[in-house]
């Protein structure tokens, strides 16, 4: 996606995400892949839920994305989970990552739905 290349990304983080694209085309199939994000609500409640880890809450706001306030998700992507990808990834924290990236896919399928 012109997006993804926008990005201020390792290349390897972008191929592994293109990757993604390619075998989750679907939100629903995406949505499968996230395990216990099933709850919903207001992206606030979901940030400030202080019984959620950064991992969790980055999957419930991945699975609810289409959902959520479109500005906040935005705002959320480029401002807080960018910065924290790029903090994770060079610590190799794989669970979060992992999450993350679904996020960063989900948030690519919303962009392009709305094209």
């Amino acid at each position: 996606s012109t997006n993804l290349e926008q990005l201020d990304l390792h290349e390897k983080e972008k191929k592994k995400i293109k990757e993604r694209l390619s075998k989750y085309a679907s939100f629903v199939k995406l949505q499968e892949t996230i395990k216990s994000a099933h709850e919903t609500g207001d992206i606030d409640l979901i940030l400030n839920n202080t019984k959620y880890s950064t991992s969790k809450k980055v999957d419930l706001i991945a699975y609810n994305i289409f959902t959520l306030d479109y500005q906040r998700v935005k705002s959320y992507v480029k401002d807080t989970a960018f910065p924290i990808f790029k903090e994770e990834f060079i610590k190799d924290k794989s669970t979060l990552t992992s999450s993350l990236r679904r996020l960063f896919l989900a948030y690519d399928i919303l962009e392009n739905s709305k094209n």
